[in-house]
């Protein structure tokens, strides 16, 4: 086992930085929730509310320099983690050490926790099915107060609902227990997407993967303020369809083993049900499934004849086994182009990012990147208007994209004046 002997200098930096947001994410709380009845903590959170939760000014300020402080000791960290080696379960310690103030935040930016809290208390209290009735349907219940989105039924699927059953059982009705173990739930989710990045990479590549891609994802700012302090469920939408892939790329090796067949096919079956987006990827689990049997031979050929073709364009050999992740990555941003997604929502964005370390082609790998940052910079306009209305949605887009295409254009451009300017 590696030891655990490295410079923690970027990691305490980006503690700090988390601590900053959390305090941060506690002057968006809304005026009729409190967390606590401790003295101190009704203090600081009246104190907030008066002095920055009203002016939205400031609060768009101190929300940027939070996100400033943050990427910086991201980058500190992706710069000094070049080196480091670690297996996945020290990963998992470093990642969630650093990451742990924000198990204390609020979830400032986004209410969709109530309503997996809510919606497993309908099923569990009011024996109501979440996925038919609304929370305005229970109106005197408390947590209805606080909650934002009450007049739509659960837009996740079946699978989702039943698993938020889980923490809500465990939670014993008491809210804050609950709301806790619902973040502890995106905290395993993460363990298990290191574990399956780290197991996939040295499936499809034969060697260890970058610290430095690893970090590129679970330390990324989008990643740990949309899936830990703002517990979105997203993670358990993409990290079941990794492990499905990586199951049944391994599972026929070197003899096929039925059990990690059926381990895969419940693993896509979940995530499906989590969230319906996964469901493109199921060509991609069909072709990896019939890869290695003879009956595929025409398959085989045709693929790996576009992919020579391909090869010779990008100057880069490329094999199915190490092409599935990017066309997978591809294939989810799809979905986050349509309307019904809000061209798009920023925790979306997770079902591209985890990615990253699968894929090889460096200038899609930069825009991936650059709509992590317009995606946390889409809260702006929401946070001067203090609200939603068209003009809020239309600069939320526009920040959206017009970030990452301005990257996409400038890094191209210069990319070609270096290679005019190495011409004799």
């Amino acid at each position: 086992m590696p030891k655990l002997s490295f410079k923690f200098g970027s990691l305490v930096g980006f503690w700090i930085s988390c601590w900053l947001y959390a305090v941060w994410s506690f002057s968006l709380t809304d005026p009729n929730l409190y967390f606590s009845s401790w003295a101190p903590y009704v203090t600081a959170q009246n104190w907030l509310w008066q002095n920055i939760y009203s002016n939205s000014s400031l609060l768009t300020q101190t929300y940027i320099g939070s996100l400033i402080l943050m990427g910086l000791a991201f980058i500190w960290v992706w710069y000094q983690g070049r080196n480091w080696q670690f297996n996945w379960r020290q990963w998992a310690v470093i990642w969630l050490i650093t990451v742990s103030p924000l198990l204390f935040s609020n979830n400032a930016l986004s209410h969709d926790v109530f309503n997996y809290i809510f919606n497993a208390k309908m099923v569990l209290i009011y024996h109501a099915n979440p996925h038919e009735k609304v929370a305005l349907d229970y109106a005197s219940d408390p947590l209805t107060r606080f909650m934002h989105n009450t007049h739509t039924p659960a837009p996740y699927g079946y699978g989702w609902t039943i698993f938020s059953l889980i923490p809500s059982l465990l939670g014993l009705q008491k809210f804050i227990l609950t709301y806790w173990l619902f973040r502890w739930l995106s905290v395993s989710a993460v363990f298990g997407l290191i574990w399956v990045l780290i197991q996939l990479h040295h499936q499809l590549f034969g060697k260890s993967i970058s610290s430095r891609d690893l970090i590129l994802v679970i330390f990324n700012p989008l990643f740990v303020i949309e899936i830990i302090s703002n517990s979105h469920n997203d993670l358990w939408l993409i990290m079941p369809a990794l492990v499905s892939l990586y199951l049944i790329s391994v599972w026929s090796f070197p003899k096929p083993k039925l059990k990690l067949f059926f381990y895969s096919l419940i693993a896509l079956v979940f995530s499906i049900s989590t969230k319906f987006a996964s469901v493109l990827l199921i060509p991609i689990w069909i072709t990896t499934l019939s890869w290695p049997f003879p009956t595929s031979n025409r398959l085989r050929f045709q693929i790996n004849t576009e992919l020579a073709k391909l090869s010779s364009q990008v100057g880069q050999k490329l094999t199915w086994a190490t092409f599935w992740p990017l066309i997978s990555s591809f294939i989810m941003f799809l979905p986050l182009t349509l309307t019904r997604s809000q061209q798009f929502n920023p925790w979306y964005l997770v079902w591209v990012l985890v990615w990253l370390p699968l894929i090889k082609l460096d200038w899609w790998k930069q825009v991936i990147l650059a709509f992590s940052v317009s995606s946390l910079l889409r809260y702006l306009p929401w946070l001067v208007a203090g609200g939603y209305d068209a003009d809020v949605l239309s600069a939320q887009k526009q920040i959206t994209w017009l970030i990452p295409l301005v990257w996409l254009l400038a890094s191209r451009g210069y990319q070609q004046y270096k290679f005019n300017k190495a011409k004799p």
